[in-house]
C-alpha cells in the first residue's frame, strides 16, 4: 500500500530523523528529480527510521483523509472517516480535483486575495464560522 508524504505527524525528535533519512536517501539516489513520495515510502515501509515507532493509519479510518480517493459527507458537510467520525486534518483539497467541496469550503471561509495573518484575538471569528456549520471536532487546514 502506497502511503502519501504530504502530511507526516509526529515528535520534534521524530521528523528530525525522517527528514535526515530523507535527505540521506535523496542524496544516495543521485536523480535531481528523484520523488519524494517514493523515498517516504521506501523509509516507512523498509523500517529506516530507526529509533522512531511509526504507525500507519488506514485511509478511511484515521484522522487524515487525503483527498485523492473518494468521501464521505455528514449532514453539515464535514468530511467523515468510515466510523462516521470527522477527520482532523483534510489534506489536498484543490479546487480542480474537489470542486465542490472546495466551493462549499470557501462559502463558509471566503479565500483572500493575499495572505493575512491570524492573530489569537481574530480566533473567536474563526470559531465562530466554524460553529455556524456545525460543531466541528476538527477542522481542515
Amino acid at each position: 500500500m502506497r502511503i502519501c508524504s504530504g502530511f507526516t505527524i509526529g515528535t520534534v525528535q521524530a521528523h528530525l530523523i525522517y527528514l535526515q533519512s530523507m535527505e540521506q536517501k535523496l542524496r544516495q539516489s543521485g536523480a535531481g528529480g528523484c520523488n519524494d513520495q517514493a523515498v517516504h515510502n521506501i523509509l516507512i515501509w523498509g523500517d529506516l527510521l530507526r529509533g522512531v515507532d511509526v504507525f500507519v493509519w488506514d485511509y478511511f479510518r484515521g484522522p487524515v483523509k487525503t483527498l485523492d480517493v473518494g468521501y464521505l459527507q455528514d449532514e453539515f458537510g464535514r468530511i467523515i472517516n468510515d466510523d462516521g467520525l470527522p477527520y482532523c486534518v483534510v489534506h489536498q483539497y484543490k479546487a480542480d480535483r474537489n470542486a465542490q467541496f472546495f466551493q462549499g469550503l470557501t462559502s463558509k471561509f471566503p479565500l483572500h486575495r493575499r495572505a493575512e495573518r491570524v492573530h489569537l484575538e481574530d480566533t473567536r471569528f474563526l470559531r465562530a464560522r466554524l460553529k455556524s456549520a456545525g460543531e466541528f471536532g476538527c477542522m481542515a487546514v
